[in-house]
């Protein structure tokens, strides 16, 4: 085979991979909540000069308790890594599952992905979290809740759509 051809194969040429359901949604779960959590770490780092530790640490604070999870050391910051990791495929998950019922989830994926990523971050640190938290509620900077929302919609919610959008469409 000359290099010339090789050069132009594209991407529907190259063997599908055959990740079971499961794998896939795992994986964009792992996947968004990486991205956030590194948002997260960089913006406190970049604001405050907080241990990018303290991210992970925080979330398991919902469970434990703030002086416990922050008195943990790195056995909270994977608490907290794993609950989110959950709480983040869960995420990918809806959104597929809703997308089985209505195809505009897969159609728009931007738009209805940012849209999603935005009740998500409402329901979790607005109801969810408040609600069922071990740990005081503590007030937030404005900024913070702004980036937040922001970051729902570019790292959950709108991955969560194209997740979604590429399943069903290796699945035609």
């Amino acid at each position: 085979m000359k290099a010339s051809r090789i050069l132009q194969a594209d991407a529907s040429s190259l063997p599908r991979s055959r990740l079971p359901l499961w794998a896939w949604l795992l994986f964009g779960g792992v996947l968004v909540g990486t991205l956030d959590l590194a948002f997260a770490a960089g913006f406190w780092w970049l604001r405050s000069g907080v241990a990018p530790i303290r991210i992970p640490q925080s979330i398991a604070s919902w469970v434990l308790g703030r002086e416990a999870a922050l008195s943990g050391g790195i056995a909270t910051a994977m608490l907290g890594m794993a609950l989110y990791y959950y709480l983040t495929t869960a995420m990918v998950t809806g959104y597929h599952r809703l997308a089985q019922r209505h195809p505009l989830l897969l159609q728009r994926p931007l738009t209805m992905g940012a849209l999603y990523g935005i009740a998500l971050y409402a329901l979790l640190f607005k109801v969810a979290v408040p609600l069922w938290s071990a740990a005081a509620p503590r007030p937030e900077p404005l900024e913070w809740t702004l980036a937040c929302i922001v970051a729902y919609a570019l790292l959950i919610g709108i991955p969560a759509a194209l997740f979604a959008r590429r399943w069903h469409e290796r699945q035609s």
